[in-house]
């Protein structure tokens, strides 16, 4: 030996070093002259690295078994939310119950809705479901275990809190949380495994007269709302859907079944017109229609059907039968409340339409794929045909974006109308809902023209979360135009349409079907030539009357006067007078106000009309509407912004110790609608801003935006990666620190 360690070459039919070189070795450490040949630690380090990896990848295997297990178990129909490490629960499902009781004009309707639990774990639910934006919503009880619980109701808060109180004790309880006043949200506390609780609504709700047919529309699903505005917040719960325009967007936002549709829906009518029927229809559902005496009884066909889209059921008198004044009263203590219908009889098309300068705004989002573009670009393309020789007109479409035919107006010539169809057909339906620019567009497009109707037509579906910043909007800019809305498609934002044709003093229609076209644009067309009985006054031989609305507008083709009012009784005398002018002419109208026909509700619809009022009064100064309708609603009982019913149990049903998962229920896509997954275009994640929650119940288990990943893999691999460099550090040390001391 010359003093220097020569590496040890293992042999290569091993890694085993033998008892020679180990005692060669070992003598060499003893004698303290030993130097480690750096390939020998880079096999060592390889070996090591070798062994881990081959424990990551046991351990890799290991939990995908346990999550391919998972996701077999989550395979199985059902709708499966992400939950705590404990459950993987399905959300209530609901079937829901609608008697509704017609007399005259007036409907009662009451609403049955179970909420059944399919878990083996305690479950609360949460619904958000539509009804009519201008229902008087003054009952709710709750039925558990063959029990009924009256609810009553309170301020909002008061409610939330006796609600929260419930649901900590283990009590059976519901709250119902008005979030627009065509949207609510049903909380159910402490619904039994396997067990269900039933919760019982009404509501009062006028079928208006218009085009010689009354009509009732029941709203049965609330599509998704787009949500405009720059986020708040980062996230996908949804409490981070909030946005500068839309700040209470989470409560308008509800997951949304993509595969299938639920909450299926049994419904039965009675009807008690008052007059002989010529025609009763339900045009967007199947129905059994018999008649039992003077009631038309209507029931839906089948055990139950699909909530995705209004139900409407039309009822026509028959010739010399239509009702030209109809008044209906309540007294409630000392005041008497009334319902007045007067239709002047004279009301006909004008002979000749004025020229007009008429700006069509269609809505091009996502919402609008499938049926509703194809009925709103009909519904445009025909409006178009109707314009006469003298009109002027321009079209401005939006989605994300806002683009316009032309910079300004143009003649309807045959040219320019063909040029306008064209540019329609290329229309197509994709992108978010962002209507303001375009309602400011439309409005910045007028030329001032005393010769001329200024007029805008809105095709939409009104499936926005920023109501209110468009209704402020119409209300500052609309001047001498007039603005009428055409609601598309099978669930349309009813609120939206009504409201802001009122506020723009203009008329609303629905379009729900492409069969509907040519009768509803003949129906749009007849008002557009302009309003028939202007500058209406109603004159009250009494003077303490409180009538609503205060200012009466406008009324067009078809249209009928309608007023509630509250009275004190001891007044109650003489004869109503209405006077307008019509065609050139004055008009006079009136009816007795004796000779009303005595109906519950009325003063629970005046009472949702003056609250109504107030809203409109106050825009978006919420405490001056706070203040005016709280003590109105608490007096009349009436779900409201600002009130909530609440129905406790005071038996507690859960054990002490058993855990509560909150579930929300999805609600279905709007007939029509298209899947994104199965058709181009609609993106109902870009439809809707993120709003809708996409659900899918025949894969496996759910799809709700997220950002899980396969975290406890990741983490494994990274500890182990760590591992695996300390190891090379240390070796590397070690062989720096030999080579150091050898050398």
């Amino acid at each position: 030996m010359d003093g220097h360690f020569a590496q040890h070459e293992p042999d290569h039919s091993g890694d085993r070093i033998s008892a020679a070189q180990r005692f060669e070795l070992a003598t060499l450490r003893e004698s303290g002259n030993i130097r480690i040949d750096p390939r020998i630690l880079i096999r060592a380090a390889l070996r090591v690295a070798a062994a881990i990896l081959s424990l990551t990848a046991l351990l890799a295997i290991g939990l995908t078994a346990t999550a391919h297990a998972a996701g077999a178990d989550s395979e199985r129909p059902g709708l499966y939310f992400d939950s705590p490490p404990t459950a993987r629960s399905q959300a209530p499902t609901i079937v829901a119950d609608y008697d509704i009781r017609v007399d005259g004009p007036v409907a009662r309707v009451s609403l049955k809705q179970r909420f059944l639990n399919p878990n083996s774990n305690w479950v609360e639910g949460v619904y958000l479901f539509p009804l009519p934006d201008g229902a008087a919503l003054d009952a709710m009880s709750v039925e558990v275990n063959g029990r009924h619980i009256t609810g009553r109701i309170a301020e909002r808060a008061e409610a939330t809190r006796q609600y929260e109180a419930a649901k900590s004790d283990g009590k059976a309880a519901a709250r119902l949380d008005q979030q627009r006043p065509n949207m609510f949200t049903m909380h159910v506390a402490n619904i039994p495994p396997g067990g269900d609780i039933a919760i019982d609504i009404a509501y009062w709700q006028i079928a208006p007269f218009a085009d010689g047919a009354f009509e009732l529309r029941t709203p049965l699903v609330v599509g998704p709302r787009y949500i405009p505005g720059e986020a708040l917040s980062a996230g996908t719960e949804p409490a981070s859907f909030a946005t500068r325009d839309v700040p209470d967007a989470a409560s308008v936002t509800a997951p949304v079944r993509l595969d299938g549709t639920g909450n299926p829906v049994r419904l039965t009518a009675t009807l008690n017109a008052g007059f002989d029927l010529d025609d009763v229809r339900t045009p967007y559902h199947s129905a059994t229609i018999t008649q039992d005496g003077e009631r038309t009884r209507v029931t839906l066909e089948g055990d139950a059907v699909p909530a995705d889209r209004d139900f409407v059921m039309v009822w026509k008198p028959k010739a010399g039968a239509e009702p030209t004044a109809g008044l209906f009263t309540e007294t409630v203590g000392d005041q008497t409340y009334m319902l007045l219908m007067l239709t002047p009889p004279s009301l006909e098309k004008a002979a000749a339409a004025p020229a007009r300068d008429i700006v069509f705004i269609i809505d091009t989002s996502g919402s609008m794929h499938g049926d509703s573009i194809f009925q709103a670009k009909t519904a445009l393309i025909g409006g178009l045909e109707r314009l006469q020789e003298g009109d002027r007109f321009n079209i401005v479409r939006f989605s994300d974006t806002t683009s316009r035919l032309w910079s300004e107006s143009r003649d309807a010539t045959p040219r320019n109308l063909a040029a306008a169809v064209d540019w329609i057909s290329g229309l197509d339906a994709d992108g978010g809902t962002e209507m303001l620019p375009a309602l400011s567009l439309a409005f910045a497009s007028r030329k001032p023209d005393t010769e001329r109707l200024s007029q805008i037509v809105l095709l939409t579906d009104g499936d926005i979360g920023n109501e209110a910043d468009l209704f402020g909007l119409i209300r500052q800019n609309l001047g001498d135009t007039r603005l009428f809305t055409v609601g598309i498609g099978s669930a349309p934002n009813g609120f939206f349409m009504r409201r802001a044709a009122r506020f723009g003093r203009g008329a609303h229609l629905f379009i729900g079907q492409t069969s509907d076209v040519a009768e509803k644009l003949a129906q749009l067309f007849d008002k557009l030539d302009s309003a028939v009985l202007t500058d209406v006054v109603v004159q009250w031989p009494q003077s303490d009357v409180e009538m609503l609305p205060r200012q009466i507008p406008d009324l067009y083709l078809g249209e009928p006067l309608l007023i509630t009012a509250r009275i004190p009784s001891a007044t109650l005398s003489g004869r109503l007078a209405v006077t307008g002018a019509l065609g050139g002419s004055l008009w006079h109208g009136g009816v007795d106000l004796t000779a009303g026909a005595e109906a519950p509700g009325i003063a629970r619809l005046w009472a949702r009309a003056k609250i109504e009022t107030i809203m409109d009064a106050a825009g978006h100064n919420d405490s001056t509407a706070r203040r005016d309708v709280l003590p109105l609603a608490l007096k009349h009982g009436l779900q409201t912004r600002y009130t909530s019913f609440v129905a406790v149990d005071e038996t507690p049903i859960r054990p002490e110790g058993e855990a509560l998962e909150t579930r929300q229920t999805p609600g279905n896509l709007p007939k029509g609608w298209t899947r994104p997954d199965t058709a181009p275009g609609p993106d109902i994640q870009r439809a809707s801003a993120a709003t809708a929650i996409p659900i899918r119940l025949d894969g496996p288990g759910i799809s709700l935006p997220r950002t899980a990943t396969p975290s406890g893999l990741y983490l494994a691999l990274g500890l182990l990666l760590i591992l695996t460099g300390l190891a090379l550090l240390g070796l590397r040390i070690r062989s720096g620190r030999r080579t150091g001391e050898l050398s």
